[in-house]
C-alpha cells in the first residue's frame, strides 16, 4: 500500500503564505479528492511537469512545497459548503423572521452563530495549518 502510485497536482505558488493559502481553497473547490502540491515559484521541480504518478516520489521533501492530500482537500470542501449553507440561514433568518424575536428563534438564531463561528474557525484553521511547517 504505501509504494501504490498516487497522482499529484503540482501548481506553481507563491512566497507569500495568504496567497497559497487562496490557492489551496481554490483548488480545494474546484477539484476536490485530489492530491495538491503548491511549490514555490522559484523551485523547478514544479514547473516542468503538471501531474505525476511516480510511487517513491515524495512532495513533502520539496523545500517550501504545501502538500495537501486528497482527504484534506475533501474535508476542506466539505466543512466550506457547510459554512455556505449555515451563512446562507443566517441571512434567510435575517430577512424572514420578525423583528422581536421570540425565544425559540433566539436559541435557533445562536445555535446558527455559533455553528456558523465554529465552521469558519476550522475554515482558518485547516489553511493556517497547512501554512506552519
Amino acid at each position: 500500500m504505501a509504494n501504490e502510485p498516487v497522482t499529484y497536482k503540482f501548481i506553481t505558488g507563491s512566497s507569500n503564505g495568504f496567497a497559497n493559502s487562496a490557492i489551496l481553497a481554490i483548488n480545494s473547490v474546484t477539484s476536490p479528492g485530489s492530491n495538491l502540491v503548491i511549490v514555490p515559484p522559484t523551485k523547478a521541480d514544479g514547473a516542468k511537469r503538471a501531474y505525476t504518478r511516480d510511487a517513491a516520489y515524495d512532495p513533502s521533501k520539496v523545500p517550501g512545497a504545501v502538500v495537501a492530500s486528497s482527504k484534506f482537500t475533501m474535508i476542506f470542501f466539505v466543512i466550506l459548503v457547510i459554512t455556505l449553507l449555515l451563512l446562507g440561514v443566517e441571512i434567510w433568518m435575517a430577512i424572514n423572521w420578525p423583528d422581536p424575536l421570540t425565544t425559540l428563534q433566539n436559541r435557533v438564531s445562536s445555535t446558527v452563530d455559533k455553528a456558523l463561528t465554529a465552521a469558519l474557525g476550522a475554515i482558518f484553521g485547516l489553511l493556517g495549518g497547512k501554512q506552519i511547517k
